[in-house]
C-alpha cells in the first residue's frame, strides 16, 4: 500500500482585493520529499506557503481551494493553523525581521519546544538543536545582532526543528547571504531533511539552489503553476516558455544581439 502525501492541495485561489495572487495552484508533496517551487518575485511563491499555514491576514485576502489533505485526512481551512508547529514549520527570508531582538536565542529556541514539544526538557533540547544545526551551545545566550547572517539563520532552523514538523517551509533562505554560507546553509537543510525523515518545501528564484537540493519542482508564473516535474525533465526537457527563459537567465544566455533573454510581460 502507498503512504499518502504529507501534503496535498488542489486549486488553491488566493486574492488580495482585485488582485489574484495565486490562481489554481495544486501541489503535492511526498513525505521525505524534497520539492522546490521557482519564480520571479512576484510570481506567488511566498503566498501559497503562508496560505498552508493560514498566515495571510484574513482582513486583506482571500483564501479558499478545492481540497487540502495531511497525511490522507482533509482539512478545512479553520483547521490550517494546527498544523503550524507540528506537523509543518516555516523558515523566513530574513531572520533577523523574525528573531526578537531583545531574547537570547537560547529563550527563542526553548519558547519553541516548550510551546510544540512539551514532554521535552527545554535546556536539553536546545543544546541538542544548536548541535544539530553546527552552532556552539555557548551561543545559546547570544543575541541576534551578535550573530553573522548564517548564524542567525541556522537559529530559525533550529526553532523549527523544535517543533519536530513533519515537513519544513523555507521561503528564500539563502538569499541575504555570501556563496559560502548559502552552500552551508543548503548542505545542513539536504542533511537534516535525509537524518530526520523530513520533507522540504524550498522556495527560490535561483535555479542553482534549486538543482542542488530538490528532487522535484514547480515553476510558477503569475499565480499559476506553468510547469512540473522532476528536477531532471525540467532542467533537461522544459516544455514551457517561461521554463526555458529563466534556464537561460539563470545561464546567463544571450540573443543574437548580445542581449540577454528575456520575456515580457509585468508581475
Amino acid at each position: 500500500m502507498v503512504a499518502a502525501p504529507i501534503l496535498r492541495l488542489d486549486d488553491l485561489h488566493v486574492a488580495f482585493g482585485a488582485v489574484k495572487a495565486v490562481d489554481g495552484v495544486s501541489i503535492s508533496v511526498a513525505r521525505g520529499e524534497r520539492v522546490g517551487i521557482v519564480g520571479e518575485s512576484g510570481s506567488g511563491k511566498s503566498t501559497v506557503a503562508r496560505a498552508l499555514l493560514n498566515l495571510l491576514p484574513g482582513a486583506l485576502a482571500t483564501v479558499r481551494f478545492g481540497q487540502m489533505a495531511v497525511e490522507g485526512r482533509a482539512l478545512r481551512r479553520d483547521e490550517l493553523s494546527a498544523l503550524r508547529g507540528g506537523t509543518f514549520a516555516m523558515i523566513f527570508q530574513d531572520p533577523l525581521s523574525y528573531l526578537n531582538p531583545i531574547m537570547t536565542i537560547g529563550r527563542q529556541i526553548a519558547e519553541s519546544v516548550r510551546r510544540h514539544d512539551p514532554g521535552a526538557d527545554p535546556d536539553v533540547r536546545v543544546r541538542e538543536l544548536l548541535e544539530l544545526v553546527r552552532l556552539p551551545a555557548a551561543r545559546h545566550s547570544s543575541y541576534p545582532h551578535e550573530l553573522s547572517g548564517g548564524m542567525r539563520q541556522r537559529v530559525l532552523i533550529a526553532i523549527a526543528l523544535g517543533c519536530r514538523p513533519k515537513m519544513l517551509i523555507a521561503d528564500e533562505p539563502t538569499t541575504a547571504l555570501d556563496v559560502t554560507t548559502q552552500s552551508e546553509i543548503l548542505d545542513l537543510l539536504n542533511e537534516l531533511c535525509r537524518d530526520l525523515g523530513m520533507a522540504l518545501v524550498l522556495i527560490s528564484h535561483d535555479l542553482g539552489v534549486i538543482a542542488s537540493v530538490c528532487q522535484r519542482l514547480y515553476i510558477m508564473r503569475h499565480g499559476k503553476v506553468v510547469e512540473e516535474g522532476s528536477l531532471n525533465d525540467v532542467f533537461a526537457r522544459p516544455k514551457h516558455l517561461y521554463t526555458r527563459v529563466l534556464l537561460n537567465a539563470d545561464r546567463a544566455t544571450k540573443d543574437e544581439r548580445g542581449r540577454f533573454i528575456s520575456l515580457g510581460g509585468d508581475v
